[in-house]
Parts: structure tokens; C-alpha cells; sequence
């Protein structure tokens, strides 16, 4: 898949991916999964706050179901507009918009208030 498929664009080749990356997220992670026995010590953590925020938000987002999840990636770190994204994902706008708002409101159920954003003036 990729590049020897004449017509299509860069673009959808790059959807493709990520869509790819994002629902596999789950089957990678468990794959990577360590037990390690007593007596061995553990790194320190990451206290930065803003990689911590960051893990957060993707164990939120990897929690979602698969659609939502591939909807989220397209949607916020592809920049891509809801059309496109149905069209990626071959279904109705409305589908789309429909992931979009239920994944939208799992995160916001989950998230911390100082988190969340709102776009409505105070």
C-alpha cells in the first residue's frame, strides 16, 4: 500500500497511516508489556508536567473505541476537515460527526477541569 497506488495523493497515503497507527495502538502497546521481578529498581518518572499531560491525553485517547480513536487522530493531528475524514474512513459525515461528539464527550467526562478548554468568553 503507499506510494505503488497510482492516485492517490500523499495526503490520503499519510490518512491511511494514521489511521493504521491509531488503531493499533492497543495491540502494540500489550505487546510491549514487561514483567519485571523483585529487587529491580525502577526508573524515575517523567515530572514534567507537560509530557505528563501529553501521556495522559493518549492513554484517554488509546481508551476510545477504534472509530472514535482513528476519527480523534485524523481530526486533530491531521488537521483534516470532517468530509475528508469520511471519505478516509468510508462512511457519512454524520458518522464522522457522531464519533467526533461522542469522543469528545469521553474525553471531557475524564479529563480535570484546569485541563479542559472551552471556547465560550467568560
Amino acid at each position: 500500500m503507499g506510494a505503488d497506488q497510482p492516485g492517490r495523493g500523499a495526503r490520503a497515503v499519510r490518512a491511511a497511516q494514521v489511521v493504521n497507527e491509531f488503531l493499533s495502538w492497543r495491540r502494540r502497546a500489550a505487546a510491549r508489556l514487561l514483567h519485571l521481578g523483585d529487587g529491580i529498581d525502577m526508573p524515575e518518572p517523567d515530572h514534567a508536567e507537560r509530557h505528563a499531560d501529553r501521556d495522559a491525553m493518549m492513554r484517554l485517547i488509546g481508551g476510545l473505541p477504534p472509530r472514535q480513536r482513528a476519527v480523534i487522530a485524523l481530526r486533530f493531528y491531521e488537521d483534516m476537515p470532517v468530509e475528508e475524514i469520511a471519505d478516509v474512513l468510508s462512511c457519512r459525515t454524520s458518522t464522522v460527526r457522531t464519533h467526533l461528539s461522542r469522543a469528545m464527550d469521553t474525553l471531557r467526562a475524564a479529563l480535570p477541569g484546569s485541563l479542559i478548554t472551552s471556547k465560550e468568553a467568560p
